[in-house]
């Protein structure tokens, strides 16, 4: 029988889910590109997002969250 271990992440800043969306899209192997038109948005704005810009709109963050 093996242990599960589970990471609990903490967000509380804007560059922690900064860190969350770029590592996650990187290990998915999506280009900012790839993901910024899974989510129907501009590659700015994902470039944006990934450096912990404050004042994306908090809809088109879970939405980049979700993907």
């Amino acid at each position: 029988m093996s242990a599960r271990h589970h990471r609990t992440t903490y967000l509380r800043r804007p560059e922690d889910i900064a860190g969350l969306i770029r590592s996650r899209r990187e290990a998915l192997g999506l280009s900012q590109q790839a993901l910024a038109e899974r989510i129907s948005v501009s590659r700015k704005w994902v470039n944006e997002v990934e450096q912990g810009n404050q004042t994306a709109k908090l809809g088109l963050v879970l939405r980049a969250l979700n993907e």
